[in-house]
């Protein structure tokens, strides 16, 4: 990723805040993989699957049981992920299973 041209005596300065912004950014992916984790746990066992959505530059994660129960929802602004919204669900699938639809339905 090109950083702006600066002059050398804040090339410092623009690391730090390039590193804080990308840390911002891939601390959203470590959020989803709590998030699924603990809809995991409340799931008690049973298989849990993701359906996903983007929407006004956010994306939104419902993961509902196999049987189509809701277990949870999480809601994340554009800037809280490390990809846009749309190539999100690349990421997401390699640690849980996505739908198209809700589950029983």
């Amino acid at each position: 990723m090109p950083l702006d041209l600066v002059p050398f005596s804040q090339v410092a300065a623009e690391i730090e805040d390039f590193l804080a912004e990308a840390g911002e950014q891939s601390g959203g992916l470590d959020e989803i993989r709590a998030f699924v984790a603990e809809c995991r746990d409340k799931a008690g066992g049973e298989e849990i699957v993701c359906h996903h959505q983007t929407m006004a530059g956010s994306l939104k994660l419902s993961v509902y049981t196999g049987a189509g129960e809701l277990v949870d929802s999480l809601t994340m602004r554009a800037s809280r992920l490390p990809a846009p919204p749309e190539d999100m669900p690349r990421l997401i699938a390699t640690f849980v299973r996505l739908v198209r639809d809700r589950p029983g339905y």
